[in-house]
């Protein structure tokens, strides 16, 4: 069970991403993340925001969570809305992931979020 947002980081996944990140048990980046040159993370609060601004479009998602100090070369830089996201320079590593969740839009079209209850690895 996950005890503490606030040592939890989350990514995103569309489908055909995790299923990747499942087989090959490291995640190198998607486009987005390579054209910026770091893995975009979020935070459990920036969640929302980050769903609303760049997953819009898909019926699914699977969210990933891993705690903060097991991510090796993370940085906190300053992006939207003048927050500091976690920026990973370097690749994901599936042995790092502590729970995750198949998260698919409620009947009015939003994600709901709730903590992780177990780890699902």
């Amino acid at each position: 069970m996950v005890t503490s947002m606030t040592d939890s980081i989350y990514k995103i996944f569309r489908i055909a991403e995790w299923k990747t990140f499942q087989t090959q048990k490291c995640f190198t980046g998607n486009p987005h993340d390579k054209c910026d040159g770091f893995i975009h993370l979020c935070t459990f609060e920036q969640l929302i925001g980050t769903l609303s601004k760049h997953y819009r479009d898909d019926p699914q998602i699977i969210l990933a969570c891993f705690f903060e100090k097991a991510v090796q070369n993370l940085k906190w830089e300053v992006s939207r809305g003048n927050m500091k996201f976690p920026h990973l320079y370097g690749d994901l590593h599936y042995k790092d992931l502590i729970g995750y969740k198949d998260i698919q839009r409620n009947k009015n079209g939003a994600f709901t979020l709730s903590p992780f209850d177990k780890a699902e690895t």
